[in-house]
């Protein structure tokens, strides 16, 4: 297509709303319909590894191929805006919620986040760069990973939990101050508390004292899983939430302060645990969804 009928085609739409009708036919399909709208230096940088800094050329190629394949798609709260616009170019940024329709073989839903740069050509605009931010869940080799009908990714997710909870088959006979057994498995414990001769064990709904030192109590846990956040506290990396220069928040509303000279060096430690953790998690999700798969 010559570029004055690109001009007339991209003409009388504000760059906002062309960016979100380019993101709702990248998901939707139909992204070679806007291919004469990709300048002749457009780069895209997708969130696949195998999409990085791809030319005009490789990314048709790539959308020409059936790149997507989520059929019945629907888009929910669009919020899109030019946010910067000098010499002729145009920065936009936004984000979009992104469904697919179970019936039809396919659970997801996300919120992937772009920004695009179109160039004034005329009366028209033409996208010289698409960046897509969000990170998107793939399988060993780069795939993306879509979940069946029913197995949506935060199902997926809670599944891999499960089977990582009984992975070991690991146990742990724990007697309470009042002489109760708790049998726990590591997976269940979310923090180990000092006090004194005492530890407070939190796990999953529910609390208890020991009479027995810490100390002992984590030599029988994983190495891999917890983590000493500071003196008389040890956490499971599997219930980190979030964390900053000053603490670490666990689930249940557990904030554990960090000591002010180690908490980089801390805070090092928990990041490489909790990636390892992820990617486990990673791995069994593939797993199971090729399982799924096979099951279709």
């Amino acid at each position: 297509m010559a570029e004055s009928e690109a001009r007339r085609l991209w003409t009388g739409i504000s760059p906002a709303d062309l960016a979100r009708d380019i993101v709702h036919a990248a998901w939707g399909g139909r992204f070679l319909e806007y291919a004469d709208v990709l300048a002749d230096d457009f780069v895209w940088i997708g969130a696949l590894p195998v999409q990085y800094r791809l030319s005009k050329e490789e990314t048709l190629k790539v959308y020409g191929g059936g790149f997507w394949t989520i059929p019945n798609i629907s888009f929910a709260n669009d919020n899109f805006r030019e946010v910067a616009s000098s010499g002729g170019l145009h920065v936009v940024c936004g984000s979009t919620t992104v469904i697919a329709d179970p019936s039809e073989g396919m659970a997801y839903s996300g919120r992937p986040r772009v920004t695009t740069i179109f160039r004034e050509v005329g009366e028209g605009l033409m996208l010289v760069h698409l960046h897509t931010s969000h990170p998107v869940p793939t399988v060993p080799g780069g795939g993306w990973s879509g979940a069946p009908t029913g197995v949506s990714r935060e199902t997926i997710r809670f599944l891999c939990m499960l089977s990582a909870k009984f992975r070991d088959g690991m146990s742990l006979e724990l007697r309470d101050l009042e002489g109760t057994t708790h049998v726990v498995r590591p997976f269940e414990i979310i923090c180990l508390e000092a006090d004194r001769q005492y530890t407070d064990v939190r796990v999953i709904g529910s609390s208890f004292r020991m009479r027995q030192g810490i100390g002992t109590l984590a030599e029988l846990l994983p190495e891999e899983l917890f983590i000493e956040l500071r003196r008389g506290m040890v956490a499971n990396v599997g219930y980190v939430t979030s964390w900053d220069e000053d603490a670490v928040y666990l689930v249940d509303g557990v904030t554990v302060q960090l000591p002010n000279r180690r908490s980089k060096e801390i805070l090092d430690v928990l990041h490489e645990k909790q990636a390892a953790f992820e990617r486990e998690l990673e791995r069994m999700g593939a797993r199971l969804f090729r399982k799924n798969q096979e099951r279709a």
